[in-house]
């Protein structure tokens, strides 16, 4: 069956290569990220953008820890201590993180993030809006991920010691995993020494990568993924701490903020070359390309255009993870803005949603009504 001259799988070629959208992609959600910590920062403060902190990256260390371990090749490496501090050097690194890894024993592992601090920038576009945050959310990152991984091997002696944090004027996080001499309690999984200083860094001493495993594609795909399940991480975490309506607000204006921002590294990166209904059905599909997602198109009457997308990749946004609606309504606000930047002559609804238990997500763009 031939497509009707007015639906359009493709309405016009993009001819970035997979390598540059997912770059994009990281680029565009780690900065989405940025705007949701700081506006949870502006509207309930330090403990609490510290706790949001916390349940996103335990959330993801429970998730990802194991497997990746797996993914990575790392899990039959006898010592626990380089087997952690290889993942967090290896996985950061496919999230776009410039990370270093010094072996100083089996049993000491440090690992160092230099700048930018990219867990509230995106590192392709860093700023310094971590000077906003206080020490204790560098703490509460470490708190969830490194410190659990001693829990997650079942090995009650592994632990992670901090010894730089960026939030309080440190040059970069810094830290190791050590195998202590003991059973560590609770309370003693993370410990502090700021009083150490890691050794310095030799490329030709990291590990590396097994070239036939993670290459330049699957390398891409690992950059993007990275990002936007931080987002979808981010959002489960508002909602287990504010419900769906403190949750939307925070989404909402993270959304205005990031596109009304970003807007002409957004408009450059998906090649938007007009102003019209047209370019606009074109961004929409675009940007849900970045996500390996696919869009079609319809022409409507009246400079009317309706995009259609009838699922979500699962990889990206699985279903036990499927927000509310009104988290969908409320990215939908950054899309507006961004719409009334390009042309404020124009408008743009969400008439129906997969998260409203519709077939499929359709939004329509048109002129506005005076």
């Amino acid at each position: 069956m031939e497509t009707p001259e007015h639906v359009m799988s493709k309405i016009e070629s993009w001819d970035k290569s997979l390598e540059e959208k997912c770059r994009l992609a990281n680029d565009l959600y780690l900065s989405l990220c940025n705007a949701i910590e700081l506006t949870t920062l502006r509207d309930h403060g330090q403990d609490d953008v510290a706790r949001l902190m916390w349940k996103m990256l335990r959330r993801h260390q429970l998730s990802h820890f194991l497997p990746g371990l797996k993914k990575l090749g790392l899990d039959k490496e006898p010592s626990d201590a380089v087997k952690s501090g290889k993942y967090h050097y290896f996985s950061n690194i496919l999230g776009g993180l410039e990370v270093h890894y010094m072996e100083e024993s089996p049993e000491k592992v440090w690992i160092r993030y230099p700048g930018p601090y990219s867990m509230s920038d995106s590192p392709f576009s860093p700023s310094v809006g971590i000077a906003a945050f206080a020490p204790k959310m560098g703490h509460a990152t470490f708190s969830a991920w490194h410190a659990h991984n001693g829990a997650s091997l079942d090995n009650p002696r592994l632990g992670f010691v901090l010894t730089r944090v960026a939030q309080q004027g440190d040059p970069h996080h810094e830290g190791y995993f050590k195998i202590f001499d003991h059973d560590l309690g609770p309370d003693e999984t993370l410990q502090f020494s700021p009083g150490e200083r890691g050794p310095r860094f030799d490329p030709a001493l990291a590990p590396k990568l097994p070239v036939e495993d993670w290459g330049g594609v699957r390398k891409a795909r690992a950059l993007r993924n990275y990002a936007v399940e931080y987002v979808d991480s981010h959002v489960v975490a508002l909602l287990e701490m504010y419900g769906v309506g403190g949750a939307r607000s925070i989404v909402e204006h993270a959304s205005k903020v990031t596109m009304a921002q970003l807007y002409k590294k957004i408009l450059q990166g998906l090649d938007i070359a007009g102003d019209d209904s047209r370019w606009m059905a074109i961004f929409i599909q675009r940007d849900r390309e970045l996500l390996h997602e696919e869009a079609t198109v319809e022409e409507a009457s009246g400079d009317r255009y309706i995009v259609r997308q009838k699922e979500r990749n699962p990889r990206l946004f699985p279903p036990d993870h499927r927000w509310p609606v009104e988290i969908d309504e409320a990215f939908l606000q950054g899309w507006k803005v961004l719409l009334e930047i390009i042309n404020p002559d124009l408008t743009i609804d969400m008439t129906s949603a997969l998260t409203a238990g519709d077939p499929c997500y359709e939004w329509v763009i048109r002129p506005r009504r005076l």
